[in-house]
């Protein structure tokens, strides 16, 4: 909606943004499994958490409409970096029944801000668009120092992953990502079923948000004609 009601950008247009804004997600998200690896858990949610916050504080004060375009799919790039940190945290902070538990929190908790985010999206969108851009940027900031302060590094050490090749599952791979994947078809269909639901999942939010535009937008127009 912001782009193609606010900027002017055609739907058309729009549609391959969202396409690629996606692609560049699904990369970073690809490069990030791999950093948080041999980097760490906390180093790379940190460094591009905040980096892509800070493309969203930019985004709130830049008034060209293809630097906002281009520093949106930047931040979205980087954010992807760190999708994979967090199932990772928790994975090594968690087992069994309580790995379940932890996970069920974390899909509520999704859930509430998928919910309750829009929301407050729609009241700001019309007059208070600078801060749809400052909340994104604040509410990252927060999450990232949250996890700064109270959550610790959980990357295991070399012990710890000698130990993990015990258990089939949780043993640790070497090699390329394909390699680990083709080692586990189980692992390698439900990663194709997943990149299949993202790329729908991206367009059905860019669908919806344009047909409710267009639905409103109608429906000012008939009660302008009644009056």
């Amino acid at each position: 909606m912001f782009l193609t009601y606010k900027i002017g950008i055609s739907v058309s247009v729009v549609g391959i943004i969202v396409a690629v804004n996606s692609a560049l997600g699904m990369i970073g998200a690809m490069i990030g499994g791999k950093l948080v690896d041999t980097i760490g858990r906390k180093k790379i949610l940190m460094i591009f958490r905040t980096a892509s916050g800070v493309g969203y504080v930019i985004c709130a004060f830049v008034k060209m409409p293809v630097i906002i375009t281009l520093l949106l799919m930047l931040s979205s790039f980087l954010g992807g970096f760190s999708q994979p940190v967090y199932s990772t945290i928790i994975t090594d902070l968690t087992e069994g029944e309580e790995r379940k538990a932890a996970f069920s929190l974390e899909y509520m908790a999704m859930n509430i801000g998928f919910s309750v985010g829009p929301l407050l999206a729609g009241f700001l969108y019309e007059n208070y668009l600078t801060w749809l851009f400052l909340g994104d940027a604040i509410t990252t900031f927060i999450s990232v120092f949250l996890i700064l302060m109270f959550v610790p590094e959980t990357m295991p050490t070399k012990k710890e992953l000698e130990k993990l090749k015990e258990r089939t599952f949780e043993s640790a791979e070497e090699g390329s990502l394909l390699s680990a994947l083709i080692k586990r078809p189980v692992l390698l269909i439900f990663s194709f079923i997943i990149v299949i639901y993202f790329i729908v999942f991206s367009q059905f939010n860019f669908g919806l948000s344009l047909q409710v535009g267009d639905i409103l937008m109608l429906e000012e127009l008939r009660f302008l004609e009644c009056l």
